[in-house]
């Protein structure tokens, strides 16, 4: 029995050595991964470990035990993942509810919305201990909330949430154009009022009394930004300044403590190299996060800074930036630590 176990055990490794090999190569020729990092990464490293006669299974046992935590963090974004996509099933379910079941007198898209917010809302509330500080300070009116992006924006989706169900208000969020690509995003954006990054939409939702949401650093700033330092990368962006001078609304800084250590992005060189290429080249999110902690998640909101049509763009926006930094300044321990923010949270 224990020689069959083991000639079992050698074919297994043999098949998985020639899988291993078989995706090697298929990686070395995509003409996408630059030269040096095929003769680097795979000539040198991958491809004499793929076919390797001496595979010492002892060993990648004990290197799979020490990679133990950085699996579990790259697992746990899985998880979110999937929450998101049963959200997604939910609002499916109301969706065929109406196509099917006419004689029910319901608005699926709005059962649907209020059921994805309470979900989102109970995720905060016990996996973060999600709360705002300064709500109060949120207008009857229209207004923009410019806020931090984080590897993920949880806090623009809680905040959602929240303003649905406790202030029977839209919020919409302005986001990226690259989320109508992705499979079942589009409904999960109609159902949390996502608009387009289109001048003329959100001064229409402003126009319209409606509070907008966004983030002038975006991806690159969800991608460039670090919990070392919580730096906004607007670089010269000022169309949120116009905006918000031709709607004549004021803006609200808004910031979330820990948002870093929530979900973090693994920069491993030359990987993240690679994949910054790729997204300054096609404007898509290559890099997944890992993580997904409990940690504490608290939101702040900074007072507002009033419409002045004596302002220039450049001058809003600098003074925007400049208070929701300060606002970071007050709020965030820097460098930011994932076991600190876990321990705030418990």
């Amino acid at each position: 029995m224990h020689v069959q176990f083991d000639e079992f055990l050698e074919q297994l490794i043999i098949n998985l050595q020639w899988y291993f090999g078989w995706i090697c190569e298929k990686i070395g020729y995509c003409r996408i991964v630059p030269r040096h990092i095929k003769e680097v990464v795979f000539e040198k490293w991958l491809y004499p470990l793929a076919y390797s006669k001496n595979f010492d299974i002892d060993y990648w046992f004990l290197l799979f035990v020490g990679c133990l935590p950085l699996i579990i963090a790259c697992l746990l974004p899985l998880v979110f993942l999937s929450f998101v996509y049963f959200t997604y099933f939910v609002a499916q379910l109301y969706k065929i509810k109406h196509r099917f079941f006419d004689a029910v007198q319901t608005d699926w898209l709005l059962a649907a919305r209020l059921t994805v917010a309470a979900m989102f809302k109970i995720h905060g509330q016990i996996w973060h201990g999600f709360e705002v500080e300064g709500w109060e300070k949120i207008p009857n009116g229209p207004a923009i909330l410019v806020y931090y992006h984080g590897a993920l924006p949880l806090d623009c989706y809680y905040l959602t949430a929240k303003m649905i169900l406790e202030e029977q208000r839209k919020l919409f969020v302005v986001g990226d154009r690259f989320l109508a690509k992705i499979p079942g995003m589009p409904l999960l954006c109609k159902l949390a009022n996502v608009t387009a990054p289109e001048r003329k939409d959100v001064i229409h939702q402003l126009n319209s009394g409606n509070l907008v949401i966004l983030s002038p650093g975006g991806t690159r700033e969800s991608y460039k930004s670090d919990y070392k330092s919580y730096k906004l990368m607007w670089s010269h962006r000022v169309g949120f300044a116009k905006i918000a001078l031709e709607a004549k609304v004021p803006i609200y800084p808004i910031f979330t403590r820990n948002i870093r250590e929530a979900f973090r992005f693994l920069r491993i060189w030359p990987i993240w190299n690679m994949l910054m290429h790729l997204y300054e080249k096609y404007r898509l999110p290559f890099a997944l996060p890992i993580g997904g902690f409990p940690v504490k998640l608290k939101c702040f909101i900074g007072d507002p800074i009033p419409y002045n049509g004596s302002m220039e763009p450049e001058e809003l926006a600098a003074l925007v930036q400049k208070s929701l930094t300060n606002l970071i300044k007050r709020n965030q321990i820097l460098p930011g630590s994932i076991f600190r923010a876990i321990r705030e949270r418990f």
